[in-house]
């Protein structure tokens, strides 16, 4: 069984959202009963992990848990790993799979942890989730013992089919998941637009075998994987009790009459992987629609200099509460996400996410980059606000006359002049140039602050900076040391009683008549943490590809 729903908002055709814990608790239990034994995950499906460990440690039942690694590099596995074990409560896992290929194309160390775990008992099985046939050849000519690869697999999209026999051979087990494609088949055709007309012709179709075999279209295109005698197992996903109850009859009644059928379903295979693959489907109506602006705010505990700074307190709250707060005042903002790691530490900023019901999404410790990327095509951005949580007194003021400024000029970057305070940083760029960003760069600074390589090349991107009409570069704003806490702790005192979201004019106006709080932090020196990733600047990776 799929857990996907248990966590998030999975699928198409899913009207109602992440399922209720108790819900989840009755859909475990009636699929244990109902023989199936079997339960996927990943670390990437939010609560999904959570929730089966805490079914398991309420009913005291032991089941076979598959769960996926997300992108990260080789020296981050382990601590990721045993972190999906703790939450399931579990001691070992029946597989563990790399469920994204692009991380692990940058960094092939992944797979060696992989090796090692399993090498001590702490994984049955070892693989990879995958989504094109072109990655598929690359494992099956570079990597010497894989146990077990999940693949996309349906009436519609067969495009895996033709190495099943070299994976018997090699020992590989075929586990079929998006068997319904991502719940597709349950849409009416005429639900579908213009862009998927060949779809909805072989929808149509499908639909006419069903009404002449009497035969849902459910057990038509459960059996038609299952059925097949390469793959071991089939992974559906259920998003309620009733369904679960309705499918487990319709599997075991029409399985005999099923063969008759089975020439007829042959003929719905389409080819274009730009209607049958779900990640081609951002501009088409059947997907939701596209968050225009989309602030990503980058946040961890594991500062060197001021370790859990994020988490500290300003007048009741967190800091990073703070920052999300005046992210969120913004007009031309349409969602806000938090980014943070994959690290231990940071499950503190998860879970406060979870409590005040922000979108969050945990990725590479270093390789911040790849943070904003993957949260980007998680949210379906168009044009991204990158905010840090180190700026508590970002100015919603100053991050819509940057937005404002981008649209009006069609630009691919646009950001604040280092004439502005530092700690009023906004910086803006779609989701065009994050993506080449995130596929050419290759230098760790390029990698850990995001934007270098999108400043560094303006033959490449269209550019510009909103300037501010005086230098105000030397007053220092922004959560790095002690002393910065001490200053920014001083202005929330005396400012944010009168005015919650107060910004750079009131704190211009505070400063004027009090200089002296300046002396309390301007003697640290600005951009520290960048020009130490310049001085020890290396080669990170050869270019991602898509």
């Amino acid at each position: 069984m799929g857990t996907a729903q248990f966590g998030m908002d999975y699928g198409i055709n899913n009207k109602r959202g992440k399922i209720p814990r108790e819900e989840i608790f009755q859909i475990l239990d009636k699929a244990i009963k109902s023989g199936i034994d079997t339960f996927d995950t990943a670390h990437n499906y939010a609560e999904s992990e959570k929730t089966i460990g805490d079914f398991i440690k309420t009913s005291g039942k032991r089941i076979k848990i598959i769960s996926k690694l997300p992108a990260c590099r080789h020296n981050e596995v382990e601590d990721l790993f045993y972190s999906s074990l703790s939450k399931l409560n579990v001691s070992s896992l029946e597989g563990y799979l790399i469920h994204n290929f692009e991380s692990y194309e940058k960094d092939k160390k992944v797979y060696e942890e992989l090796v090692k775990l399993k090498g001590k008992g702490r994984i049955a099985k070892i693989g990879f989730s995958l989504n094109f046939p072109f990655e598929l050849e690359t494992i099956l000519k570079s990597v010497r013992s894989v146990d077990l690869i999940q693949i996309p697999f349906n009436v519609f999209d067969r495009r895996f089919e033709r190495y099943f026999d070299g994976m018997r051979k090699r020992k590989i087990e075929i586990h079929a998941r998006s068997i319904f494609l991502q719940g597709l088949i349950f849409k009416k055709p005429s639900e579908l637009d213009k862009n998927f007309q060949p779809l909805r012709n072989n929808l149509e179709k499908l639909y006419s075998i069903s009404e002449k075999s009497k035969i849902p279209p459910y057990a038509l295109c459960f059996n038609f994987v299952s059925f097949n005698k390469y793959i071991s197992r089939v992974i559906v996903g259920i998003d309620n009790l009733r369904q679960l109850n309705e499918h487990i009859y319709q599997v075991s009644h029409f399985c005999a009459r099923f063969k008759k059928f089975y020439p007829a379903l042959n003929g719905l295979n389409l080819r274009n992987e730009k209607i049958i693959v779900p990640v081609y489907w951002k501009k088409s109506k059947i997907d939701k629609q596209k968050s225009r602006v989309a602030a990503i705010i980058q946040a961890r505990t594991g500062s060197t200099r001021l370790p859990g700074k994020v988490l500290l307190k300003l007048e009741g709250k967190t800091v990073l509460e703070r920052v999300i707060e005046r992210v969120k005042r913004s007009k031309l903002v349409d969602e806000v996400m938090v980014a943070t790691t994959i690290l231990k530490g940071d499950s503190k900023i998860a879970a406060l996410c979870k409590k005040i019901g922000i979108k969050f999404y945990c990725g590479s410790r270093d390789d911040v980059l790849d943070r904003y990327y993957q949260s980007a095509k998680l949210l379906n951005a168009e044009h991204i606000v990158r905010i840090t949580a180190d700026c508590p007194v970002s100015d919603y003021l100053v991050i819509d006359k940057v937005i404002k400024l981008h649209l009006d000029k069609g630009n691919d970057y646009t950001r604040t002049a280092d004439s502005f305070p530092d700690g009023i940083v906004v910086e803006v760029f779609t989701f065009k140039a994050l993506q080449k960003a995130w596929q050419e760069a290759v230098l760790a600074s390029e990698c850990e602050h995001v934007t270098p390589y999108l400043k560094k090349h303006p033959e490449l991107f269209k550019q510009i900076m909103l300037q501010y009409p005086r230098d105000f570069s030397q007053k220092r704003w922004t959560l790095d040391e002690k002393a910065d806490y001490k200053f920014i702790k001083l202005i929330y005192k005396k400012l944010y009683k009168k005015n919650n979201y107060f910004g750079m004019k009131e704190i211009l106006k505070l400063l004027a008549e009090h200089p002296e709080y300046e002396t309390i932090n301007n003697n640290i020196l600005k951009n520290e943490g960048y020009l130490k990733s310049l001085r020890e600047d290396r080669i990170l990776s050869r270019r991602r590809e898509l």
